[in-house]
């Protein structure tokens, strides 16, 4: 039980290994941003202008019609991405993030080209051949930022949409990279669960697209590998809490429209699932808890405002089992 509520970094780590090698394609002309011809920057923000307002409107007809086929077979099998895009961009003051031309000329067409940011934070693997253009759109919303990153070919004279990805990029104004300096901060005061509230937040949002790559992710998922063992070393798992005998079985963490929420896995011995009884003794038993889960994770209440307990009647270790957990929210009194 020990190392098994604490994976998520790690399987991610194992998924970026695979992802991130990538052989580089032959780049004859390559502009950035101020760089790129007006014609050309006025022509895709046309369309690109055209794309969002045809998902904010629900024209459909409109939104496909600029979509490459391939593009547009892959939407059509999953229709719930055109919703998504549509809440992501509704009343979202989104902006231009960055914009990249290119035209390249490579023998292979699977091999991609790799191209880097100004100021060299990060690179974009680029597949295609020919001209080829990208739009990165800053989508706010408070807590959480995403980038809407909208690839255009070139096809005899016509722009067409070969890829459209939405993902997240910050929580709170943080990055994954300011998110991964906090979580070190918080490590070399020694406060580790805190740390890896952080490292967790890193992880989800390191990879906003699967062609973008941050300059030192190897760097910052050998540290968060390195956190997660640190974490696993210094509390044994399950930990039986002396004044309930309740078994914390993991930690987790969420990310809301108010905070980063740390997340305890427990057993209860009520019905998680049941009357609305059972869920005011649940209720009852996390608020009751509360206080030794601080004291046996130090530091946690210094640095966060709410909690999160899930209350389970068994472990959740069965990934083809469909487990209920009653969950409870505390907040702290404000400082």
């Amino acid at each position: 039980m020990k190392k098994a509520y604490l994976f998520s970094i790690l399987l991610l780590i194992a998924v970026l290994i695979c992802t991130s090698c990538v052989r580089t394609g032959s780049v004859t002309n390559y502009y950035k941003n101020e760089e790129i011809e007006k014609g050309v920057v006025d022509e895709i923000a046309a369309l690109d202008n055209l794309l969002i307002e045809s998902i904010i409107s629900g024209d459909d007809k409109t939104f496909n019609s600029i979509l490459r086929s391939d593009l547009r077979q892959e939407i059509d099998k999953n229709p719930s991405f055109f919703n998504l895009l549509r809440e992501a961009l509704n009343d979202a003051d989104y902006r231009y993030f960055e914009r990249y031309h290119l035209k390249i000329s490579t023998l292979n067409s699977s091999s991609p080209v790799v191209i880097f940011s100004d100021n060299n934070d990060y690179s974009l693997s680029l597949t295609g051949k020919g001209e080829m253009f990208l739009s990165i759109i800053l989508i706010p919303h408070g807590c959480i930022d995403s980038l809407l990153f909208i690839i255009y070919d070139n096809n005899n004279e016509d722009w067409e949409i070969q890829t459209i990805y939405l993902g997240d990029y910050q929580f709170y104004g943080m990055d994954a990279n300011d998110m991964y300096n906090e979580a070190i901060r918080l490590k070399n005061e020694s406060r580790i669960v805190s740390a890896y509230q952080y490292a967790y937040s890193s992880g989800l949002i390191i990879r906003p697209a699967p062609f973008f790559q941050y300059t030192n992710e190897s760097e910052i998922m050998d540290d968060m590998n390195a956190l997660v063992e640190e974490v696993n070393n210094t509390y044994d798992f399950p930990i039986t809490l002396k004044s309930s005998g309740v078994e914390v079985f993991g930690i987790s963490s969420q990310v809301t429209q108010q905070d980063i929420v740390p997340v305890f896995m427990y057993l209860t011995e009520f019905d998680a699932d049941g009357s609305e009884e059972s869920a005011a003794a649940i209720r009852q038993e996390a608020h009751q808890i509360h206080e030794e889960v601080m004291n046996v994770f130090v530091g946690l209440d210094q640095d966060f405002d709410i909690f999160l307990y899930k209350a389970y009647n068994e472990y959740p270790s069965d990934p083809d089992k469909e487990y209920y957990a009653y969950s409870t929210i505390i907040g702290l009194p404000e400082k």
